[in-house]
């Protein structure tokens, strides 16, 4: 069940509650209501799905108790329901959870990755050397970056230069994701840690 450790934090100890933070719809609907309420067809446009898609979704976490109606407009018909999260955060158990938060996300970028170099001109991956360091690219044949693109490195930094990296990174992303507009929506990811020894 869940249990509220204040106003704005709810433990999950259910794994079947748990899994919703698994589902990458269901968790996105419930983390873009944490900040104010939506109807269904306010949050529909907002994410680009299908009113339906939207309300099954939000039928079924107000179901489970995680969201709730804050307010109903009336109007000919039935009213508008205004639906928002019940906490600010939510807090799950890893060992609740069933891979980690991030691995479906991993693999819907993935297979972005895969479909854009199947479609690409010269579906190829492209070995080279630069400045002495081992490259491997899957865009770059013809020198251009398609609409999906992944970039790899191996350095070494000391510990004030990874710190450095990543405000950097997250500077980048948040620089990004403020311009965020009507465009097509994309995944980005950046992730970095220490190589394990072999």
């Amino acid at each position: 069940m869940k249990e509220h450790i204040s106003s704005s934090l709810l433990r999950i100890n259910d794994r079947n509650l748990a899994r919703i933070f698994w589902d990458t719809s269901k968790r996105r609907l419930l983390l873009s209501l944490i900040c104010e309420a939506k109807s269904v067809s306010e949050l529909a446009h907002e994410v680009q799905w299908s009113v339906g898609h939207v309300h099954y979704h939000v039928t079924d976490l107000a179901r489970r108790k995680l969201l709730k109606v804050e307010r109903e407009v009336r109007r000919g018909g039935r009213p508008i329901k205004y639906y928002r999260a019940v906490a600010s955060r939510f807090l799950v158990p890893l060992e609740l959870m069933e891979a980690a938060p991030g691995e479906s996300l991993a693999a819907e970028l993935r297979r972005s990755l895969l479909n854009e170099l199947l479609s690409s001109d010269e579906p190829a991956v492209l070995f080279y050397a630069e400045d002495g360091a081992p490259r491997a690219s899957t865009f770059g044949v013809k020198g251009k970056v398609g609409k999906a693109a992944e970039f790899w490195h191996v350095v070494r930094l000391k510990e004030e230069a990874v710190q450095a990296f990543a405000a950097e990174l997250d500077s980048l992303m948040q620089r990004y994701e403020a311009i965020s507009g009507e465009g097509r929506p994309y995944l980005l990811h950046a992730a970095f840690g220490p190589r394990p020894p072999r």
